[in-house]
């Protein structure tokens, strides 16, 4: 039997946040949930005697933001440990986790948590969340139809981001601060001191001075993303894929997908390799102190089947 292998080219120079873009096999837009995602990543399997192990970073890019806006909500929620999606939906609806409704509570949060440090206006939030089957959700609102229209003043996604910056208005303040930052220098900045310069910000045109400013906030919380994990590969590769082959194991680096280090790995390997990555990942830089970086891993016979590795 002829084994073949689909082989995507990684760009990590063609965006301004420095995350990887691909050419060829889209492997970095294989939805998890889509029954083709599904089957394509069913086809990474291991060999006899391996395993497929993934380690990905726990909600990275809310931490990271967390740490640039300042905020001690969003800070503390992670240094206790706590679900930042339940917190969300508890200060904003008023409700505790167990009379929490996953469609009317959660899955808002979900997505405003994730959408808020990226731009969102309640349009989007909207859209957002009828994908995900709650169709309830500002239902009838004209500006959550067009954005030729007004949004109803008890348009759930207006009063959600409404909730949002009241309890976090470290999050508010960062967003406004980056947005006169740019319209004042023309560039944006991150957390290792890295610059985006964003003539846009000068626009005679007031939709590209919108999305230039938006830019400024959301480049350095992506950016961080994939700073961090380049550093946390650079480490795997000098540090402990020598020490792997110096214990007698086989280790290979497979991909880099958005916050997911893949490897082929022996087996045997998993015990002492799991331990050792999931340190190396989450102590690969103290920027984001004192918010903690959590690594979670998986492995299984393939991409799809996965098992969580017991912490």
């Amino acid at each position: 039997m002829t084994i073949r292998r689909l082989h995507p080219s990684l760009r990590v120079t063609r965006t301004l946040s420095g995350r990887p873009a691909t050419s060829g096999f889209p492997v970095l837009g294989l939805p998890k949930k889509s029954q083709e995602g599904r089957r394509i990543r069913s086809l990474v399997r291991a060999p006899k005697g391996y395993v497929i192990g993934s380690w990905d970073y726990s909600q990275i890019e809310l931490r990271i933001a967390s740490k640039l806006s300042g905020d001690r909500n969003l800070q503390n929620a992670y240094i206790a440990g706590k679900d930042i999606h339940t917190q969300t939906a508890e200060l904003i609806f008023g409700l505790p986790k167990e009379k929490q409704d996953k469609g009317l509570h959660r899955t808002p949060a979900k997505a405003g948590n994730f959408g808020y440090w990226m731009g969102m206006e309640a349009k989007g939030l909207t859209e957002a969340i009828h994908k995900e089957g709650v169709l309830s959700w500002s239902a009838g609102c004209p500006g959550c139809k067009s954005w030729r229209s007004a949004h109803w003043p008890n348009c759930d996604s207006v009063k959600f981001f409404a909730g949002f910056d009241k309890a976090y208005p470290g999050a508010r303040a960062y967003q406004l601060q980056r947005r006169e930052h740019v319209r004042q220098t023309g560039f944006a900045y991150g957390l290792w001191g890295e610059r985006w310069y964003l003539p846009g910000a000068w626009s005679p045109h007031e939709d590209v001075r919108e999305a230039t400013e938006r830019q400024a906030f959301a480049l350095p919380i992506q950016s961080g993303n994939a700073r961090l994990i380049k550093q946390a590969m650079a480490r795997v590769w000098h540090e402990d894929l020598p020490w792997a082959k110096a214990q007698g194991f086989d280790v290979q680096p497979i991909l880099w997908v958005h916050d997911e280090l893949l490897f082929c790995l022996e087996a045997r390997a998993l015990k002492a390799w799991a331990p050792r990555i999931k340190h190396t990942m989450e102590h690969v830089t103290d920027k984001l102190a004192p918010v903690p970086i959590v690594a979670e891993g998986s492995y299984g016979p393939s991409w799809l089947e996965q098992q969580e590795i017991d912490k």
